[in-house]
This record gives C-alpha cells, sequence and structure tokens, in this order.
C-alpha cells in the first residue's frame, strides 16, 4: 500500500512539472467535485431562504407589540429625568389639532419642530393623546400621551416613522422605533393618520432649511 501511494505521489510531482500535466490535474479535481457535487445534492430543507414577504408598516398611531411583553424589554427608569419634555417646553410649542379621522384621541402637531431638511424632507413632532385609560400592553401600563417624530417627501408622497416615546401616568416612559431603527421611506397610503399628518405639513409654508415663520 505504502509503495502504491509512493508511486502516485511520484507521478503527481512528475505531471505538477509541466504546463500540460498541472491542467491535466486541474480537469480531474474539477470533475471529481463535480461527481461529488451531484451524488451528495443540497437538501431543499438545509438551502438558504431568501424571504419575499413584504414588510407591513402601520401608518396609523399604535404601539408596535413586542413579543415577551414587559419582560423582555429593558427596564423603565423610575422618572423621566433628562427625557421630560418640561411645563415650559409644552406651553411654548405651538401644538395645532390634526383631524384624524374616527379616532377618538387627539392629534396635534407642533408647527414650530417642523424642519426642512436637504430641500425636499420635512421632519415635524406631533403628540397624540389616546381616550382616557389607554394601555400599553407591553408595559401594562396607562399611558398619559405619546410624542411623534415622522418625515416627509412631500413631492414624492413618501414618509417615515421615525420613533414613538409614550408618557405614562406614573412618569416614566418609553421609546418605540415603529419601522425599525432604520426606517425606510414609504408611499403613504390615503385615508390614514400618516397620510393626514403629510398634508397638515407638506401644506406649510417655509424657508430654507428653517423653521416655520411667525
Amino acid at each position: 500500500m505504502n509503495r502504491f501511494l509512493l508511486l502516485i505521489r511520484s507521478a503527481l510531482s512528475r505531471a505538477l512539472q509541466t504546463w500540460r500535466g498541472k491542467i491535466g490535474l486541474g480537469v480531474i479535481v474539477l470533475a471529481t467535485l463535480a461527481i461529488v457535487a451531484f451524488l451528495n445534492p443540497i437538501r431543499e430543507s438545509e438551502a438558504p431562504r431568501v424571504s419575499t414577504e413584504l414588510v407591513a408598516h402601520d401608518q396609523q398611531i399604535s404601539i408596535p407589540k413586542v413579543a415577551g411583553g414587559s419582560s423582555s424589554m429593558n427596564p423603565l427608569p423610575n422618572t423621566l429625568g433628562g427625557y421630560a419634555v418640561s411645563d415650559k417646553a409644552r406651553e411654548l410649542a405651538r401644538w395645532t389639532p390634526v383631524k384624524n379621522g374616527n379616532d377618538p384621541g387627539q392629534l396635534l402637531v407642533d408647527v414650530t419642530t417642523v424642519r426642512l431638511w436637504r430641500k425636499v424632507e420635512r421632519y415635524a413632532s406631533f403628540q397624540y393623546i389616546p381616550k382616557p385609560h389607554t394601555m400599553d400592553e407591553n408595559r401594562d401600563k396607562t399611558i398619559l400621551y405619546e410624542l411623534i417624530l415622522d418625515a416627509f417627501k412631500c413631492s414624492e408622497g413618501v414618509a417615515q416613522k421615525i420613533k414613538l416615546t409614550v408618557y405614562y401616568e406614573d412618569g416614566t416612559q418609553q421609546l418605540y422605533y415603529p419601522w425599525g431603527y432604520e426606517a425606510p421611506w414609504e408611499l403613504v397610503s390615503p385615508d390614514t393618520a400618516l397620510s393626514r399628518e403629510m398634508k397638515f405639513v407638506c401644506a406649510l409654508p417655509l424657508g430654507s432649511e428653517s423653521p416655520t415663520s411667525e
């Protein structure tokens, strides 16, 4: 057996010394790999699958459902601390009602926060006050109000839901990313809260890269 291996090794050594031998060995290796692949196909269940299912981006005002609820989320701070919206700031905000269809809650926009960016993107802060005793099922807490940051490209009819912060009656708060950390631009559907936000914000006259004027 050892003599047979020595003969094969000697033959391979001589073959590698010529370019024809190298090509021949390459062909043999490729043919061997092809035979092995043919005899051992990848099972369908083991093949990587690419999901073609479209992600549904909710365009109403809703809190994303978190699997596992509060047990799978980071602990809440005891107080809002530096993240709180002060009473003074709330007084200075120009909260203007936005019609929100048959939703029993109140939707308002702070027109002082509307910004024009890159000449086509408009960013604005909204406040949503749900009907009394509305609960955040993830935290099992009663909601006081929600602050929403959304963006719009008026000429293209698309929007981003960037973040939503829920403020609870006990003084704590929870930050959510309704469309994920890197929210995509999505075509706005008619008769949604997002479409009503966009209609209001896009109608505001704005200066270049500046907030609305008085």
